[in-house]
């Protein structure tokens, strides 16, 4: 079949038997080129229209032009072609014949000729899309009615062509009712909705942990272990059972025989248990040896053998007859009738005291004890007479400690130390807010009474909230002589404290901290103690 070189319209033969057919085959191809239009999207790249293509439609759609660079290809034919751009586009399209090039931007339209030669394209004017771009039907279907696609839960009735709603699947009044009612079931009418539901819960999103904390606050039934202080009723004294005692119940049974219930199969009962040195002991309902008691009773560390017994504390005795010469112990009594007697029946009467003698005991020198009156007493002295001297208890004697130097404490290393004097801490502290300005003094104190910072300026620390940018000093000065630095490092937030020598400040000295000439963009929020002692 021949066609047009135009359109590509079928042309009529003579002797064709289907001319009616061919003339509205024609019509309609004529139809399509003068209203439809050829739609191309470059979103997924470049677009090339065909020789076909051009021949049957005047108007060319293009859509999608997101990235720089899009073109489309237009074929070596002789063509009038209106080409649009839609305005969703964000880039210029190329319109592209052999050489030449006509750029169209989004939401234009382009007035096109194609003379048929390799680079033979013209525009002959440009113009603005304004409104909606046109929408092209899709091609009718099975699933397709009048050009419009049917979706989910629409139906074409294959006979009527009637368009419907497929009711399958979808939530109709009858089956909501029947889902509800389900879901209420035989709920009572309080607790039907889920307000009241919400109501009973106590409006609580974590209902289920709540209760979970509340029951671990609670005993069980079954051996349950209390805390705290425990209460409960005070049962009948002397009473037997499985309640649970009191105090106030155990009290009033303390001191007296303990009698156990009348003996039953569950009972052991009817022995009564005595208390004290009976040597048994009722634990629960059951009858035991206190082998504590035993124990005790079988110690005999408080007795003195026969053998060279060694007595201690005040021994006593009955006192033998004056005249008794035998192995019998003598008491103090026995040796002062026997002196008595041995003097002719006077008394014996010790020597008089004096500052050497009492009562017939020597008093050696340096003993640590004198003669005061006739009143014999600790002399302290014997151990020092240094004022300020401190006696304590080494690990083996009493020992005096020297006094110490004019501010000092005393401070002891508990019970397997001597106690030592001490330097008394002189503690300066401050804490920097913030950032710091340009060589800003944050400290300047002076000194209420005399200290000294040791070398080393061991205890002495500078921390800061917001570590420093770069290397940054603080210098310590004493009345303006620098005498140590607190340093930073580059992202350090933990200054090196260091001072060369102790340095001591009298009373009204004044001891000041300064910054660097130039702050530290970062560093902020500084802590400083500096550890010192009193002179």
């Amino acid at each position: 079949m021949t066609t047009t070189g135009g359109f590509a319209l079928p042309t009529i033969a003579e002797a064709s038997a289907q001319k009616f057919q061919q003339f509205n085959d024609s019509i309609d191809t004529l139809d399509r080129a003068l209203t439809d239009r050829l739609s191309f999207s470059l979103t997924g790249g470049n677009a090339t229209a065909t020789t076909a293509q051009v021949r049957q439609y005047q108007v060319i759609a293009l859509s999608g032009a997101a990235v720089v660079g899009r073109t489309l290809t237009l074929p070596a034919v002789k063509r009038m072609l209106l080409v649009t751009l839609d305005s969703g586009s964000s880039q210029s399209v190329g319109l592209v014949r052999g050489a030449s090039t006509v750029t169209i931007a989004p939401g234009q339209a382009a007035f096109l000729y194609l003379d048929g030669s390799a680079s033979g394209l013209a525009a002959f004017g440009f113009g603005t899309v304004t409104g909606p771009t046109a929408y092209s039907l899709p091609i009718g279907s099975a699933s397709t009615l009048g050009g419009y696609k049917v979706g989910t839960n629409l139906a074409v009735d294959a006979v009527t062509g009637v368009l419907s709603v497929d009711t399958t699947g979808l939530a109709t009044s009858a089956n909501l009712t029947a889902a509800i009612n389900a879901l209420v079931a035989s709920a009572p009418g309080t607790l039907d909705t889920l307000n009241e539901l919400a109501a009973a819960l106590g409006n609580d999103a974590n209902f289920a942990a709540t209760v979970t904390t509340a029951l671990a606050g609670k005993a069980p039934l079954a051996s349950p272990g209390f805390t705290g202080t425990p209460t409960g009723p005070t049962g009948t004294a002397g009473a037997g059972g499985t309640q649970l005692a009191t105090q106030a119940y155990a009290d009033a049974a303390a001191g007296s025989a303990y009698t156990l219930p009348a003996a039953s199969d569950t009972v052991r009962g009817g022995v009564k248990v005595a208390t004290g040195t009976s040597g048994l002991v009722l634990t629960g309902d059951a009858l035991t040896v206190d082998l504590a008691l035993i124990a005790e009773l079988t110690d005999l560390t408080p007795y003195a053998p026969k053998a060279s017994p060694a007595f201690t504390g005040t021994p006593t005795a009955p006192t033998p007859a004056t005249a008794d010469d035998s192995t019998t112990l003598a008491t103090t009594a026995h040796v002062h009738a026997v002196a008595a007697a041995a003097a002719g029946g006077v008394a014996y009467t010790l020597p008089a005291a004096s500052d050497t003698v009492r009562g017939g005991v020597t008093v050696a020198a340096s003993a640590g004890v004198k003669l005061v009156g006739d009143a014999l007493s600790l002399d302290l002295d014997d151990l020092g007479a240094t004022q300020g001297a401190v006696l304590y208890r080494s690990g083996s004697a009493w020992t005096v400690l020297a006094p110490g130097t004019a501010g000092q404490v005393l401070t002891t290393g508990g019970a397997a130390a001597n106690p030592a004097w001490t330097s008394a801490p002189y503690d300066v502290t401050l804490f920097v807010e913030g950032l710091m300005t340009n060589a800003e003094t944050v400290l300047r104190l002076a000194a209420p009474r005399a200290f000294t910072v040791p070398a080393g300026a061991a205890g002495s620390y500078a921390k800061a909230g917001t570590a420093a940018t770069g290397s940054t000093t603080l210098t310590l000065y004493k009345g303006g002589v620098a005498f140590g630095t607190m340093v930073f490092a580059a992202s350090g937030a933990t200054a090196t404290v260091t001072v060369a020598s102790a340095t001591s400040f009298a009373a009204g000295d004044v001891l000041s901290i300064t910054g660097p000439a130039t702050a530290d963009a970062a560093l902020a929020d500084i802590a400083i103690s500096l550890a010192g002692s009193r002179n």
